[in-house]
């Protein structure tokens, strides 16, 4: 479960703000130009005009007023901006396509805008009568806040009465399940993306549903981005070995991920270093043959008590495991070397043979790559 999520400002230059034909009106918003703000709803500007603001040619469409825009620009609206909007007329509860002013609030403009909105501007919409517990595509407000990794913004919505679980999760994790959730509905799992506990605390705080599960059987564990959030949610209940649809445990998916701080929370916690999977293939095996891997990663496992020398049900060793691996970066020679050279010095057996009589150089020669053949035949393969 490789998971890359990242609210980094990270713009795509083929298609930058602005957007060809943005109305006068939207980019003064957008750009908190109070000035130009009052000089053209003076001049006859509708103060509640619709223009699509969505940058990317294949998204979804994104019809936003100049108050909208003013809620989620990043790009020097703020909430006076947001009060002068009101004052010349602006209609505060307005939705387009399900989309109110405070989600915007909550996660800004979106696709190759700066990131935008804050506390602040959605305390107001809140106050304004904008509804805490909006769902848009099964996303929650909650949700939209969390994403965008700002504590006061959930904290803000948690006051004005929100609801902290996804809909349709009433009555615990077989109706998660059944919702057929994925991670970005679920505000506890995107809290704990968050290296910090403070969003997270406040969401178990106001009664969250620590054991939800997405539709792949994931649940929070499997997102903690720190120790510290694994073991929160650990002390929490969240089950440590609860496996998702693959057979993977949380340290399973840390190891597949390569995230070494949630690997250590979650065996402070109590993680079970000798699980196993797929006919006996081990949590070592799973941090060797990661797309991610690292020799801190096997370091970690091994001093946790993991048996470097175990073999599968298939006659599989950590060698086998190591040689065939997706990922550009693991098939680098540097990380290829590393990983062959420490399974080396940890004593395995280089010339195992499998239930087939493979060894891994007759492995690697079917689906290694010259690298590692190379530094297989470098380390006494035969």
């Amino acid at each position: 479960m490789a998971l890359v999520v990242s609210d980094e400002y990270e713009p795509n230059p083929d298609y930058p703000p602005p957007k060809a034909g943005e109305p006068p009106l939207h980019r003064a918003a957008r750009c908190g130009d109070h000035d130009a703000v009052r000089a053209l709803v003076a001049a006859g500007a509708d103060v509640n005009a619709v223009f699509d603001m969505q940058l990317d040619p294949g998204g979804p469409a994104m019809p936003a007023t100049p108050l909208l825009v003013a809620a989620g620009s990043g790009d020097g609206a703020g909430v006076d901006t947001v009060e002068l909007l009101l004052k010349l007329g602006a209609a505060p509860r307005r939705k387009l396509l399900g989309r109110s002013a405070a989600r915007f609030a909550c996660r800004g403009l979106g696709f190759n805008y700066r990131p935008g909105g804050d506390a602040s501007r959605l305390r107001r919409f809140l106050e304004l009568g904008c509804d805490p517990d909006e769902t848009w595509h099964g996303i929650t407000l909650v949700a939209e806040a969390a994403w965008a990794g700002d504590p006061e913004r959930v904290r803000a919505l948690l006051r004005a009465g929100a609801n902290p679980d996804p809909p349709g999760t009433e009555g615990g994790t077989d109706h998660a399940k059944t919702a057929g959730l994925v991670y970005y509905q679920i505000p506890v799992f995107l809290a704990a993306l968050e290296v910090g506990t403070e969003m997270i605390g406040m969401l178990l705080d106001a009664g969250a549903d620590a054991h939800v599960t997405d539709k792949g059987d994931h649940n929070a564990l499997f997102y903690a981005a720190s120790a510290d959030v694994a073991l929160l949610l650990a002390g929490a209940g969240v089950d440590l070995e609860a496996p998702d649809e693959f057979g993977w445990t949380p340290l399973v998916g840390a190891m597949v991920d390569g995230n070494v701080e949630r690997a250590a929370g979650l065996l402070a916690a109590g993680a079970n270093v000798h699980y196993t999977h797929d006919r006996g293939y081990t949590v070592f095996m799973s941090a060797v043959s990661s797309p991610e891997r690292s020799i801190e990663m096997m370091r970690l496992i091994i001093g946790a008590g993991a048996d470097p020398h175990a073999v599968t049900e298939l006659g599989w060793n950590a060698f086998h495991a190591a040689v065939d691996v997706n990922g550009y970066e693991a098939n680098t020679e540097e990380s290829v070397r590393g990983t062959l050279e420490f399974l080396h010095r940890l004593g395995v057996d280089i010339n195992h043979r499998d239930s087939h009589g493979a060894t891994p150089l007759t492995r690697a020669r079917a689906s290694g790559t010259p690298i590692v053949m190379r530094i297989l035949q470098e380390l006494g393969a035969q």
